[in-house]
């Protein structure tokens, strides 16, 4: 297959997204009907069939830089361990105490009776 013939693909997979994430309106105005979206959700497993093998391909042809694409596993200098390292560290409140800490601080300070006690 071309490249042109999967980006074709890959446009044809956009439009039908945007059509189904919006069905409700469409149907509402009878653009479409309940059956065309059965075959827009068929088309769109057809497509993914047809391009799962073409992904890393067509991101490599493109090559967007790491940081665009928002994944340390995607790293073009093959650093995934620090890349992902670098990701969770840099994460906001990593390294802090979660929010609902205080609802369960009650529940974690509570001991249960040692065996001695009864």
């Amino acid at each position: 297959m071309c490249i042109r013939d999967s980006f074709k693909k890959f446009y044809e997979l956009w439009a039908i997204n945007l059509i189904l994430k919006d069905q409700g309106t469409f149907l509402a105005y009878s653009h479409i009907t309940r059956d065309h979206i059965k075959l827009y959700k068929q088309r769109v497993a057809e497509l993914c069939s047809d391009l799962r093998n073409e992904v890393v391909t067509v991101m490599d042809m493109i090559a967007p830089p790491d940081d665009i694409i928002g994944s340390p596993f995607a790293a073009s200098d093959g650093d995934i361990y620090n890349k992902f390292l670098q990701n969770v560290w840099n994460s906001p409140k990593c390294f802090g105490r979660p929010e609902w800490w205080r609802e369960l601080k009650g529940c974690l300070l509570y001991t249960s009776p040692s065996p001695r006690d009864s």
